[in-house]
Parts: C-alpha cells; sequence; structure tokens
C-alpha cells in the first residue's frame, strides 16, 4: 500500500516540482516486495509473478558488505591522531583475515559506527574485540551493541568533569523501555504513551492530586482577588 501511494503521488506531480525522496528498505524484503516469487502449492511449481508494484522513476542502490581495507581507513580517520597505533592488533587481525569472523562483524555500517563508538572516540582499547570469548560473528555484534549504551553517556561530562548521566541507570531504563515494546509487540516508542508505563491506579491518584493542586491555586487566587 505504501508504494502504491507513492506511485500515485508520483504520477499526480510533475517533474519539475516533485520533491525528491530515499526510501530504505533491506534488501530481502525488498525482493519479496516487488521480486519474482515462486509460487508453490502442494509441491507443484506456478508461474514466476511479481508480490507488489515497483516504485516507479526509482534508482534502486544496494550497499555492499565492507571490505576490511574500508573499515579500518574509516575508523583511523575517526580516532585522534595520538591514539591511531592503539588500532594495530585489529589492523593486522583484518589483514590476516579478512574473511575471518571479525572482519565480517565490521562488514556492515552499523557495526563499524558502533566500533568507532565504543573505541575511536574514546581512550578504550580496541584490542577487546580480539579477546578469546568472541569467537563468533555474532558474538562480536552482540558485544559492540553492549558497548553502545556506556560508551555514549560516559562521554557526557558534566559540572567538575564527571559523567552528566549515570551509566547503570540509564541501562536499566532502556531495558524498562525494551521490555514495554517487547510486551506491546511494536518497535514503535511515542511520548503519547509512556502513561501506560503507570500503573493505573498510580495514575488516577497523581492525576487526582494534579487537578487538586490546581483547583486549590485557582481557589486561592480568586479568592485574594475578592
Amino acid at each position: 500500500e505504501a508504494i502504491r501511494a507513492l506511485n500515485r503521488a508520483e504520477v499526480a506531480s510533475s517533474h519539475a516540482d516533485a520533491d525528491a525522496m530515499v526510501v530504505t528498505c533491506r534488501s530481502l524484503e525488498y525482493a519479496s516486495i516487488v521480486g519474482q516469487a515462486s509460487a508453490v502449492a502442494q509441491g507443484e511449481s506456478a508461474e514466476l509473478r511479481p508480490l507488489a508494484e515497483p516504485l516507479a522513476n526509482a534508482a534502486v542502490v544496494e550497499l555492499r558488505p565492507l571490505n576490511a581495507r574500508e573499515v579500518e581507513t574509516y575508523l583511523l580517520e575517526a580516532t585522534p591522531d595520538q591514539q591511531v597505533g592503539k588500532w594495530d592488533p585489529v589492523r593486522v587481525a583484518l589483514s590476516d583475515y579478512p574473511e575471518g569472523q571479525l572482519a565480517q562483524a565490521l562488514s556492515t555500517p552499523l557495526m563499524t559506527a558502533m566500533a568507532r563508538t565504543a573505541f575511536s572516540q574514546t581512550n578504550r582499547d580496541p584490542s577487546d574485540l580480539l579477546a578469546s570469548s568472541l569467537t563468533s560473528r555474532d558474538g562480536i555484534e552482540q558485544y559492540l551493541l553492549d558497548q553502545l549504551v556506556p560508551s555514549v553517556y560516559s562521554e557526557m561530562p558534566g559540572p567538575l568533569g564527571k559523567s552528566r548521566w549515570d551509566t547503570a541507570k540509564a541501562t536499566s531504563w532502556y531495558k524498562f523501555l525494551a521490555r514495554y515494546l517487547t510486551l506491546r509487540r511494536t518497535r514503535d516508542l511515542a511520548w503519547w504513551d509512556l502513561g501506560r508505563l503507570i500503573p493505573r491506579r498510580l495514575y488516577w491518584m497523581l492525576l487526582g492530586l494534579s487537578a487538586g493542586l490546581a483547583g486549590g491555586i485557582a481557589f486561592q487566587i480568586l479568592s485574594g482577588w475578592q
């Protein structure tokens, strides 16, 4: 339906005043929507047929995996000159094993960006990525994801040079929100839904106290005017 709506808008507007847009989608999902699929029923093949109409007048660009050289260049450029040397063990590993688990984990822009946040922009040692416990691509990716919140919040200095936010509390709240979204079976978090996180009894109690306080203040103001 979304693709059809975009196509209708494309037909309705002229090329002169049409707004440019970028539509992103995972490769497999895109192929399943606009590609050819074989309808198989009871073991018999059916004719190939499109699952949906393609996006009109659109150039399709597919991101390819990053190679070891591209990853190395990106991470070194994001690291202060005086700390570039700390990447040497990782550079050797990527060079010696360009198809290894570490190279595969860092082959996506997301994971390479995670590595930059965790190590290029901090004083931490990226040799942690070579730990004996990280033997699989999934393990390395999960490790980088686990480092995101601590890395980001440790870079938010507050008064007296201390971190403005408590990493442990931030992690706890993120887990709380993740459990809430999991229970609702959604990935969309809207601020107007946050009231549902409060137990119903407590919600009505706070609402009553707020209304009573507002009413009391209004009464005092009106009484003063009289």
